[in-house]
């Protein structure tokens, strides 16, 4: 996912550490969010849940601009969000520059909570519910609320922390997931959590993994006569008329890995193999690169990439460590780039559910 990680960023255009988030069918009411650990934990797993009451929003603290309602997702980026319409091509519809947002914020997060509200935060303690009425802050719980027993992990690195938190919409309520306890190895591994409701109505619950925004799934296809399958950290790929298979590894002098492979495109075949570089609990993806088919050289190839409704897809130009080269976002319909529009370094995608 192209996200934000609560606790830093993992790669340029950051993208959530260790698991990842649970996927729904392509073309399902799903959005993307960021994620930091393991992924889908139920709430009141973990040792227990306890409180809810009511969680009034507050006044409105800006009016959402002319065209937010045509966008097909938005882009968080820099305390700013980009609506964006994907049609023939794709276009910038609408931005709202959030008031009292820093423009250096990178760990800027939201998700759709269903096609005409959205959520967004501009920080810990700091959440945004917006939708045709305005934009509302929603009541956040005190610090209290985010503390747990220290867990049975036997590291004596293991320290007491507010640092990681992180939103999350199930089922149409608005969640915040607060790491509680953490070691301090590979930008922060999270050990316990506690998972607060903030709307439509107040619950808490510790768990052992934060809860997650389910994502859309990369559609199933399967090309006529190809065949793909994962190796030892690489991807073997046949074409109906060759005699062996092609196969995709990732850089062995930068410790670099297949993550993932998905076919985009079944006529025209299309492969897209992302890859990672390792992390302390799983690969940290941070290159992609689409192929004809099984041929050896990319038609594209980028930073991060993410999966949308329906055939669309994106991804991230890669970005250099100055900073000095704009980075831009291309969607893709099946094997047809669609179009691009600039980035942020930091920024997120968020596709609208249909």
């Amino acid at each position: 996912m192209i996200g934000a990680v609560a606790g830093g960023a993992c790669a340029l255009v950051a993208i959530g550490c260790g698991s990842k988030p649970p996927r729904v069918a392509a073309g399902s009411a799903g959005s993307g969010s960021a994620s930091a650990g393991s992924g889908n934990g139920s709430v009141g797993s973990g040792n227990g849940s306890a409180g809810s009451g009511s969680a009034s929003p507050g006044a409105p603290i800006a009016a959402m601009p002319t065209g937010w309602a045509d966008a097909d997702l938005v882009i968080l980026d820099h305390g700013a969000i980009v609506f964006v319409r994907v049609g023939d091509t794709v276009s910038e519809v609408a931005r709202l520059t959030l008031p009292g947002a820093d423009p250096e914020m990178f760990a800027f997060d939201g998700a759709w909570i269903d096609r005409d509200t959205l959520a967004v935060t501009r920080g810990d303690g700091d959440v945004l519910r917006l939708d045709k009425d305005g934009v509302v802050p929603l009541p956040f719980p005190d610090a209290a609320t985010f503390t747990s027993p220290r867990p049975a992990v036997d590291d004596p690195a293991l320290e007491a922390t507010t640092s990681f938190g992180r939103l999350a919409i199930r089922g149409g309520e608005v969640w915040w997931s607060q790491c509680t306890w953490a070691l301090p190895y590979d930008g922060g591994v999270c050990e316990a959590w506690v998972n607060a409701r903030l709307w439509p109505s107040a619950a808490r619950a510790e768990a052992t993994a934060p809860l997650a925004t389910p994502t859309y799934a990369w559609p199933t296809i399967a090309p006529k006569g190809y065949t793909a399958a994962t190796g030892e950290d690489n991807v073997s790929c046949r074409a109906p008329w060759a005699h062996k298979a092609q196969v995709f590894t990732g850089d062995a002098a930068a410790d670099e890995h297949v993550d993932e492979f998905h076919w985009i495109s079944a006529d025209p075949a299309r492969l897209l193999v992302v890859y990672g570089q390792a992390g302390y609990a799983s690969l940290i993806p941070d290159r992609w690169a689409l192929y004809d088919g099984c041929k050896p050289e990319p038609l594209a190839s980028g930073g991060l990439v993410d999966v949308g409704p329906g055939d669309l897809w994106v991804g991230t130009s890669r970005a250099e460590d100055d900073g000095e080269v704009p980075i831009t976002l291309t969607v893709f319909r099946g094997a047809k780039a669609i179009g691009s529009i600039p980035i942020g370094k930091y920024a997120s995608v968020r596709f609208r559910p249909r």
